[in-house]
């Protein structure tokens, strides 16, 4: 039996229905039916985020990480003063407790600050330095809510060993509601083509 299928780069291919079976193909991409969720067999990266929007989240981001260390630096008194004190056993564990906390979750703020500042450095680059070329929208995805419609994402591919996500927040959704196969600009490093950018 002869099957038709669809590869990366849109092109019509028919195959025995053996050779399906038995063939390992790398360009698989499967959207799972009747639901808002995209499953592929590829490896998926991120498209870098919009550079206001990575500006904000960072700085908000530095502003706590700062909060949190200076919480944790200024908590080495506290914490001594407690665990010296005639406070309950009871209460010198909750204060180491809460103090790892905030250790912790310091931490963790300043590495993804570190992150997002990694992300606006590529997104400057990929202005400067990034190929442009053409997309298409392989898959679409809606974070659930009870609010309303939740965050949006399109899956979007130009190689055929990865595929990319990206949020897409821009007025109306606009890369959302393209139909799946709809072509999108990107931009890429030729160095590292899975840092990649949507051209708004």
């Amino acid at each position: 039996m002869i099957l038709c299928c669809r590869n990366w780069d849109g092109k019509i291919e028919t195959k025995h229905r053996g050779d399906l079976e038995t063939e390992k193909m790398s360009n698989e991409i499967t959207p799972e039916n009747n639901t808002d969720k995209f499953i592929t067999t590829l490896p998926v990266v991120n498209a870098i985020d919009a550079p206001l929007r990575l500006l904000g989240i960072a700085i908000g981001g530095a502003v706590l990480s700062a909060v949190l260390w200076w919480a944790a630096v200024a908590g080495i008194a506290w914490l001594h003063e407690t665990l010296t004190g005639s406070a309950t056993i009871f209460a010198k564990i909750g204060s180491v407790l809460i103090y790892i906390f905030i250790v912790i979750l310091a931490i963790l703020m300043l590495l993804a600050f570190i992150g997002l500042w990694q992300d606006y450095g590529y997104y400057r680059k990929l202005q400067k330095q990034g190929i442009t070329t053409q997309a298409k929208i392989v898959g679409k995805e809606m974070s659930e809510s009870e609010e309303g419609p939740g965050l949006m994402y399109i899956f979007y591919q130009f190689q055929p060993d990865f595929v990319v996500k990206y949020q897409d927040t821009t007025k109306n959704a606009r890369f959302y509601k393209q139909a799946e196969g709809a072509e999108i600009t990107v931009r890429y490093l030729a160095e590292n083509p899975q840092v990649t950018v949507v051209v708004l």
